[in-house]
């Protein structure tokens, strides 16, 4: 009698179906998802494909920019080859490494080796998995894109595509399993909007002790004057992609994703008129800075947190930026000729902190704490994130650097005897 029961439940939510709307067709029989959401799942791949034509573009002129309009054309090609070999590696065994279901906390299993055993849906989501891994790829490519933005201008360029390849697979994905694919990190209740600590905390601490590795060349030429405007055109770029891929990690077409995108955004404007307010200036190359450290910092919050709250995080970040740069020691300080890569440090830490105190602060209408969390413990597990993530990228950078090291020419030239 129940399993006739259940058969004519089925019977009638299927004809219900059939006679159903095509939104509506997609629907849920007995409180279970039948099929990928469409709406959500093309909200997911637009978000992506966006990401993709202005992100990696932006971020590769941006930080080319830096270093003199030539430096963009030098770095692309080698951007474009680490992103070829991860791409290939991602799919054959890096997706599964990070985001298989099952594995540890550590890392994945080989359950979705070749993109093989998936389910038409993400667990616990209303997107197709293959949605969910064109999202992840855009993230690695963004992340290489500026690892290599970063350090390729002084290092060698057979160096460079093993370290950002090799990197890939070391630190990034398994900070990514860390804290997006279930992993210890997620489990002490730290969260991750956009890839504030999965993205922009890894990629900058491993620039920074890769650049120390490298060290000056002592045959590098005159340094090129910096092209401001390039930077602030490529910073903008970088901004319209980073705005997709927050309403993208909503992982739904609705307010969670406009809300994601309109404190990036907001957190992005107030960024570049505090830096012109700390610079005294309109400079393109201030905006440009100030933009970026705005998006930096308030990638962790992703939908988390209301305007407010993302202007402060936003002000606060260019304020720590430039406290940072100022007290960290010349022997390092110089290492950051970009001027973005210590503030991007900062401003990961300022946007950890806050999006802790904000998530829950009623007043600007934060989105509240997990069940079981108040704001000690919200804290708490972002610190341990922030830390965590940090000392791993740094010992993984070394290892990974002086590993290619043995094998291919780390610098573009030679190392200065004397530094």
């Amino acid at each position: 009698m129940r399993n006739w029961a259940r058969f004519s439940a089925a019977c009638s939510a299927g004809t219900a179906m059939m006679l159903a709307t095509p939104a509506t067709a997609q629907g849920v029989i007995e409180g279970f998802a039948t099929a990928p959401n469409s709406g959500d799942t093309g909200w997911v791949l637009a978000a992506s494909a966006i990401a993709l034509l202005t992100l990696i573009a932006g971020a590769l002129l941006s930080l080319g920019s830096a270093h003199g309009r030539a430096m963009v054309a030098q770095i692309t090609p080698t951007a474009v080859a680490a992103m070829a070999i991860s791409l290939i590696l991602f799919i054959f065994f890096g997706y599964s490494l990070a985001f298989s279901v099952d594995g540890n906390g550590w890392i994945g299993s080989s359950a979705n080796v070749m993109l093989g055993g998936m389910g038409t849906m993400r667990d616990g989501t209303t997107i197709a998995e293959t949605a969910f891994v064109t999202l992840q790829i855009t993230y690695v490519f963004a992340a290489i894109a500026m690892l290599v933005g970063w350090v390729s201008p002084r290092a060698g360029r057979g160096w460079m595509i093993g370290f950002a390849t090799l990197w890939t697979l070391i630190v990034l994905l398994p900070v990514m399993r860390f804290i997006w694919g279930g992993g210890w990190i997620a489990e002490t209740g730290a969260l991750d909007g956009s890839g504030g600590l999965a993205i922009f905390l890894p990629v900058a601490v491993s620039a920074l002790v890769a650049l120390v590795l490298i060290g000056r060349r002592a045959d590098a030429p005159a340094t090129a004057p910096a092209d401001h405007t390039g930077q602030l055109a490529g910073t903008g770029l970088m901004l319209v992609g980073m705005a997709a891929l927050a309403g993208g990690s909503t992982l739904g077409a609705g307010d969670n994703a406009a809300v994601a995108m309109l404190t990036l955004l907001s957190a992005a404007a107030v960024g570049t008129v505090s830096q012109c307010a700390i610079s005294r200036t309109w400079h393109a190359g201030a905006m440009a800075r100030g933009m970026w450290i705005g998006i930096a910092a308030i990638a962790v919050a992703g939908d988390g947190v209301a305007l407010g709250s993302a202007w402060i995080i936003a002000a606060a970040a260019v304020l720590v930026g430039a406290l940072a740069r100022m007290l960290t020691p010349e022997r390092i300080g110089w290492q950051d000729a970009s001027g973005s890569i210590i503030p991007t440090i900062a401003a990961c830490l300022v946007g950890t902190i806050l999006f802790a105190v904000f998530l829950g602060f009623a007043p600007f209408g934060g989105s509240g704490y997990p069940e079981g969390m108040g704001m000690g413990d919200q804290l708490r597990a972002q610190l341990i994130a922030f830390v965590a993530i940090t000392a791993w990228s740094a010992v993984g950078s070394i290892i990974v650097a002086l590993g290619i090291a043995l094998v291919l020419p780390m610098r573009a030239g030679q190392i200065d005897p004397d530094d």
